[in-house]
C-alpha cells in the first residue's frame, strides 16, 4: 500500500529470497528494491516485468539485420528503441506492438544509421494496459562501422623536385589505425578494387606507403612521397583501416608530377656574387665599403665620448661633407645660435642620434613578386652623427627575411619553400628641418649609397636550410628618403627632464619615413628597388 499507493496482490513470501531482505529502497515509479542478507537483491513492482532483452548477433555495421527477443508477464503495448534511455528521450523508435501476459515477443531490425561506432543502447520497453506503468528491459549492441572516406582533392598533392607532398585529411572515427596511400604511374579505378588497391614499386620504394592514425589533435598530416621521377605522372589514393580491419571506401584518384623547381634568383638567371663584377671586384668594392663604414661608427662613438674637434674630423674623414650650419653643440659660452632664446629647454647638447624602426618593403622586381609576394616586413637600425642642428651623417644595418615557394618553369607554386634574406647597409646625409629647441614636428629628407648582401636559400621539409642549393651575391645602389620626427617628451616633460639628466637623451621621436631605394636598377639580373613605409623610435643624445 505504501509503495504502490493502492492495495496489490503480491504474496512477498513468493519473491522473497530465503536469505532473507535487511534493507528496502523505493524508487521514484513506486519500485522497491530489496537488498538480502547473502548480497543478492530482490524487486517488487507493479509494473510489467520485462525478461531479458536478446539480440544476435550482438554486434554489427550500420544497416546489419537483428533479431531480437524478449517477454513481458503483463499485457500491455510494447516498443523498441534503439538510443535514448527509459524515458523514451533522444531514441529511435524501431518497432511497435503488442503483447500478452507471459508471452514472448521475436522479430528483426536493421542497425539504425544514428547508431555510434561503439556501444550503443537497445530498450524493451512495455506500458500496463491495466494501470499504465511501465517496465523495460536493455541490450547493449556494439556497432563497428568500417572508417569513412578520406576526402582527397587535386589541390591535396603538392609537387616540389623528385617528390610529391600529400595532404591527409585525417579522419574522426574513433578507431581508425592506419591509412594505406597508394601510389602508381598507370590510371586505375577505385572500382577495380573492392579492398585494397595498386600495388606498385618505385625507385625500391613499395606502395602503398602505409601511414600510422597519429596521436594528434590536428586535422591534416603532410606526407611525403619520394624518391619520384621529375615528369612523370602519379595517381593517387587513400583508403583508411580500423581496429578491427575493416577498409572504407577508396578516395577519390587525383594526380600529381614532380618537377624541379627555382626562386627568384633561378627564374631571374642570377648566379650571385657582385652584379656586373668578377669575385674579386666584389671583395674589394665590399672592403673598401666596410671600411668607410667602420670609420664613420669609430668617428661617431669617438665624436660621442670626447667631443672634440679631432674626433668630428675622424667623421668627417670618411669623405662625407655637410655643409656649415648652425651648431648645435654648446660652445664654451654656452649659446647654441641664433634660435637659443626660443624655447631653449634641452640640458645638454645633442651628438649622437639612433633610430630603431620596422616597415613594409614593396619590391619592384617581378620575380621578387611572384616568389614572395608584393611586399615584405623589413627592420632597420640606424646610428649617426648629429654635428649640426641640421644635418646628421647616419649609417644603418637592416634586415629583410621573407619566405615564398619555388615555382616550375610553367610558373607552379611548388610545396618547397625558399628564404629570402637581405642585410642592407646604408650611408646617407640626412637634412632636418629643426630650428627650435622642443620643436614639436620636424620633417626631414635623406639621401644616401646601399649595399645589400643577400641569399636565397631553398628550405627541406623540416623547414632547415638546404645550403648546397643557396645562391648568395651582393648588390650596389642608392637611396632616398623623407619624413617626419614627432616629438615625444611632451608628453610626458617631467619624465623627459629625468631622462635627459640621468642618461642625456635630450629628445625622444616618433618618426614616420617613406624611402624609395634603387638597387641595380635597370641592371642585369634581380633588381632590389623598391619602395617602403616605415615607422620608428629616435634617440638624440
Amino acid at each position: 500500500q505504501d509503495a504502490f499507493g493502492a492495495a496489490t496482490d503480491l504474496d512477498v513470501f513468493d519473491i522473497a529470497p530465503a536469505a532473507g531482505i535487511v534493507d528496502l529502497v523505493q524508487l521514484r515509479d513506486g519500485t522497491l528494491i530489496g537488498g538480502t542478507s547473502d548480497g543478492g537483491f530482490a524487486v517488487v513492482t507493479a509494473a510489467p516485468w520485462v525478461g531479458e532483452l536478446s539480440l544476435s548477433p550482438a554486434a554489427g555495421l550500420q544497416g546489419t539485420e537483428i533479431t531480437y527477443s524478449f517477454s513481458s508477464d503483463s499485457e500491455g503495448a510494447w516498443n523498441l528503441q534503439f538510443g535514448g534511455d527509459v524515458d523514451q528521450t533522444e531514441g529511435d523508435e524501431l518497432l511497435r506492438g503488442n503483447v500478452a501476459a507471459g508471452d514472448e515477443v521475436t522479430g528483426t531490425f536493421t542497425v539504425p544509421g544514428s547508431a555510434v561506432e561503439g556501444a550503443n543502447t537497445v530498450w524493451a520497453i512495455v506500458e500496463d494496459a491495466s494501470n499504465g506503468l511501465r517496465g523495460y528491459a536493455a541490450a547493449t549492441l556494439t556497432v563497428d562501422n568500417p572508417p569513412n572516406q578520406v576526402a582527397l582533392a587535386t589541390s591535396d598533392v603538392g609537387f616540389a623536385d623528385k617528390r610529391l607532398v600529400v595532404t591527409l585529411n585525417l579522419l574522426n572515427d574513433a578507431d581508425i589505425t592506419e591509412y594505406a596511400i597508394y601510389v602508381s604511374e598507370e590510371p586505375f579505378e577505385a572500382s577495380d578494387f573492392a579492398t585494397g588497391g595498386p600495388e606498385t614499386t618505385i625507385r625500391n620504394k613499395d606502395y602503398p606507403r602505409i601511414v600510422q592514425q597519429p596521436d594528434t589533435s590536428d586535422d591534416t598530416l603532410a606526407v611525403t612521397l619520394k624518391p619520384l621521377v621529375n615528369g612523370t605522372t602519379y595517381h593517387i589514393a587513400i583508403r583508411a583501416t580500423d581496429e578491427a580491419g575493416a577498409e572504407g571506401a577508396m578516395s577519390n584518384i587525383v594526380t600529381g608530377t614532380p618537377s624541379e623547381a627555382i626562386g627568384a634568383a633561378g627564374r631571374a638567371g642570377d648566379p650571385g656574387g657582385c652584379t656586373g663584377e668578377g669575385t674579386g671586384g666584389c671583395a674589394a668594392s665590399g672592403a673598401g665599403r666596410v671600411g668607410v663604414l667602420g670609420l664613420l661608427l669609430g668617428g661617431v662613438l669617438t665624436a660621442r665620448r670626447r667631443r672634440t674637434p679631432a674626433a668630428l674630423a675622424a667623421v668627417l674623414g670618411a669623405g662625407l661633407v655637410v655643409a656649415p650650419g648652425v651648431a648645435h653643440a654648446q660652445d664654451s659660452g654656452g649659446t647654441r645660435g641664433p634660435f637659443a632664446s626660443v624655447m631653449d629647454k634641452d640640458e645638454t647638447p645633442a651628438w649622437v642620434n639612433v633610430e630603431a624602426s620596422y616597415g613594409s618593403f614593396a619590391f619592384a622586381d617581378d620575380e621578387l613578386q611572384t616568389v614572395y609576394g608584393r611586399q615584405a616586413g623589413i627592420f632597420r637600425l640606424e646610428i649617426g652623427a648629429q654635428l649640426f642642428r641640421y644635418a646628421e651623417i647616419d649609417f644603418g644595418i637592416g634586415l629583410l627575411s621573407p619566405k615564398g615557394n619555388t615555382l616550375n618553369t610553367a610558373g607552379q607554386s611548388s610545396v618547397e619553400e625558399i628564404r629570402l634574406q637581405w642585410l642592407p647597409m646604408t650611408m646617407a646625409l640626412t637634412g632636418r628641418v629643426h630650428v627650435l629647441d622642443e620643436q614639436p614636428l620636424v620633417p626631414y629628407a635623406r639621401i644616401g649609397m646601399d649595399m645589400v648582401w643577400w641569399r636565397e636559400t631553398p628550405l627541406d621539409t623540416d623547414g632547415k636550410a638546404v645550403t648546397s642549393s643557396r645562391t648568395t651575391g651582393m648588390k650596389r645602389g642608392w637611396h632616398w628618403g623623407a619624413g617626419g620626427n614627432i616629438l615625444l617628451d611632451f608628453l610626458a616633460p617631467r619624465r623627459a627632464s629625468m631622462l635627459e639628466a640621468k642618461t642625456g637623451i635630450n629628445d625622444t621621436w616618433l618618426f614616420v619615413e617613406y624611402r624609395r631605394q634603387y638597387v641595380n636598377a635597370g641592371g642585369p639580373y634581380l633588381d632590389f628597388s623598391g619602395w617602403q613605409v616605415s615607422a620608428g623610435l629616435k634617440l638624440d643624445y
